[in-house]
């Protein structure tokens, strides 16, 4: 029960520790790195918040990197859209010839 409790007061203190820096930083617009301490005190946060899924994270990015070095090692990647980039015209013409006729 204490140790509920005592995690409890830590996210408590953390999600406190957010907005007091969030206040902080925007008050003082002439910051030029406020967005990174603001990402900074987000991601202490969110890791207070969720601590397994910095694991998680981890192993997901290990797995894209593993993934991009073999595709690269085949050699260049080339990329192919799943759609057309523009509208076929050709069954619009289709369409209109079998109601003309």
């Amino acid at each position: 029960m204490l140790l509920v409790w005592r995690m409890r007061q830590d996210l408590r203190l953390q999600e406190t520790r957010a907005i007091a820096h969030a206040i902080i930083v925007s008050a003082n617009p002439e910051r030029s790195d406020a967005d990174k301490i603001l990402s900074t005190v987000w991601d202490d946060y969110r890791n207070a918040l969720l601590p397994y899924q910095v694991g998680m994270m981890k192993n997901q990015d290990q797995a894209a990197i593993e993934y991009l070095k073999k595709e690269v090692s085949r050699g260049p990647l080339k990329v192919v859209p799943l759609a057309p980039l523009t509208p076929s015209t050709h069954r619009r013409r289709g369409r209109r010839a079998s109601r003309e006729g």
